[in-house]
């Protein structure tokens, strides 16, 4: 829905920042657990919780205008796409009304199994086995490492401050690379991003830290790691607004988010292993999801294209 309704030139940031609203609702949800638990006990937590989510659904309901494309299709609603493409800035509203159908002929539907055919398959493939290995690597980190850097000999708080730290570069990362997405394209951005991150996770891994040494170079590269590879996996959904056609963008997108909900789950079990190997191992197996994440982006073929400076900018 961000996809349709932003300019070209704009997509990116605004999906992206979508994407990273998320992480800043985790981000609040955790302060007002803070405010929250102490007082009122954890039954208030799904109280609030589940009242302040009615309140948004209900407005909602009465503010979110429907998919363009949607309407665009139903000629009894051209009022209603009128006045949304109005409100957007489109300079002819008339001149897209909607998409003239044949007598008695339904609005086009596309089939779910278009996201396997011929056009589309690579990209469907590429874009979930990054996705895949993106998620595994993000919830690695957030479930396993404090464990691991606190078996290393780091105190509580510094392995809290390090989660925060990975936390707050992929919310930083993520909206610079949604900006350099416009000017550069999102291949050369997302693979160098990823790459990069594969490097932070090979120097994390050799590391010294038995004992708590390196503090300052662990939360530095932990800093760095959300720069650069949690970032990456919030801008990619920008990819695939843009690679897949509005038709099936939404169920690309769910499979995107799916293949991920299957690399966390796999990140569970995985983790428990790996915190038996150290820093080396736990962290090398980072660095090599990172590499798998790289050939995902290299593979896909929708990347968003650089708009070039003057449009960019304009």
């Amino acid at each position: 829905m961000i996809a349709e309704f932003t300019p070209v030139r704009w997509r990116s940031v605004a999906v992206t920042f979508g994407v990273v609203c998320v992480s800043i609702g985790g981000i609040l949800g955790g302060v007002a657990a803070a405010l929250i638990l102490p007082g009122l006990g954890w039954r208030w937590l799904f109280y609030m919780g589940g009242v302040v989510t009615m309140i948004f659904v209900t407005w909602l309901w009465f503010v979110l205008p429907e998919s363009p494309r949607y309407l665009a299709e139903r000629p009894d609603r051209a009022a209603e796409l009128d006045r949304i493409l109005r409100r957007i800035g489109h300079p002819d509203p008339a001149s897209a009304a909607h998409i003239p159908l044949a007598a008695g002929e339904a609005p086009r539907y596309e089939p779910m199994r278009n996201l396997f055919g011929p056009a589309l398959l690579r990209d469907t493939l590429a874009l979930a086995v990054a996705m895949f290995s993106g998620m595994f690597m993000i919830y690695l980190m957030f479930n396993w490492a404090p464990t691991m850097l606190n078996s290393a000999g780091f105190g509580l708080q510094t392995a809290s401050l390090g989660l925060t730290s990975f936390n707050m570069g992929g919310t930083i990362g993520a909206m610079i690379a949604s900006l350099a997405i416009i000017r550069f394209g999102s291949r050369p951005v997302l693979i160098l991003m990823a790459v990069i991150g594969a490097a932070v996770c090979a120097t994390l891994a050799l590391l010294p830290i038995s004992g708590g040494r390196n503090e300052a170079a662990v939360l530095a590269c932990l800093g760095a790691l959300g720069l650069f590879a949690s970032a990456a996996q919030s801008a990619m959904f920008a990819v695939g607004a843009h690679a897949f056609p509005t038709g099936l963008r939404a169920r690309g997108l769910g499979l995107m988010g799916a293949a991920g909900r299957v690399g966390a789950i796999v990140s569970a079990v995985a983790g428990a292993l790996l915190i038996d190997w150290g820093n080396l191992g736990f962290f090398s197996a980072l660095a090599a999801l990172m590499l798998v994440n790289a050939l995902g982006f290299i593979a896909v073929r929708g990347h968003v294209p650089a708009l070039g400076r003057k449009d960019a900018l304009s």
